[in-house]
C-alpha cells in the first residue's frame, strides 16, 4: 500500500486544465509552463502504471471516480469509490445516448502523442460513468483538451 501512495501522491490533487484550447500545443507539444514547477504532463507508462495501481484497467475508473459530482448511468450510481484520493470528476461535455442515459467523461491528457502526417494526436486515458473502466485512446486531437492531471518530476 505504501508504494500506492507513493505513485498517486505523485499526481497534482487538482485538474491543472479543465477546458477546452486553454494551451497551445506547438507542433503536438505542450507549451512550456502548462504544468507548474517541478511538474510535467505524464507518459502512457506514467498513467499506466496508475491505471495498474488502482487495480487494473476494468476497475481503475471506478477506484479514481469521485465519490460526488458523476450522474447516474441507467439507474446506477456513476460516483465511485475514491479509493485513492484521486478525486477525478468529469471534465468533458456530457453525451446523450440513443436511449437517452446521459454519458459522463473524464478524459486525461498523456504527453505521449501519435502523429498521422500534419495531425498529432494525444494518448489520453479515459473514465467515464458507464462502467469502472480506464483506458487509453488517440482519437483525440492535440488541440482539444478534456483535462489535464500533471505528475511531479
Amino acid at each position: 500500500m505504501v508504494g500506492q501512495r507513493q505513485l498517486l501522491s505523485r499526481f497534482h490533487p487538482h485538474e491543472t486544465v479543465k477546458s477546452h484550447n486553454n494551451y497551445a500545443w506547438n507542433g503536438g507539444l505542450p507549451r512550456q509552463g502548462i504544468c507548474p514547477s517541478g511538474w510535467h504532463v505524464p507518459v502512457d507508462t506514467e498513467w499506466n502504471r496508475l491505471m495498474t495501481t488502482a487495480g487494473g484497467s476494468s476497475v481503475a475508473g471506478g477506484t479514481l471516480r469521485a465519490t460526488k459530482g458523476w450522474g447516474e448511468y441507467l439507474g446506477r450510481t456513476g460516483n465511485g469509490t475514491d479509493a485513492y484520493g484521486f478525486r477525478l470528476l468529469p471534465n468533458a461535455d456530457p453525451i446523450v445516448n440513443a436511449q437517452g442515459e446521459i454519458i459522463q467523461t473524464a478524459m486525461m491528457r498523456s504527453a505521449t502523442e501519435t502523429n498521422s502526417g500534419s495531425n498529432y494526436y494525444s494518448n489520453d486515458w479515459y473514465v467515464s460513468n458507464q462502467n469502472g473502466y480506464m483506458y487509453q485512446t488517440t482519437n483525440w486531437r492535440v488541440n482539444s483538451i478534456g483535462g489535464l492531471r500533471c505528475i511531479a518530476d
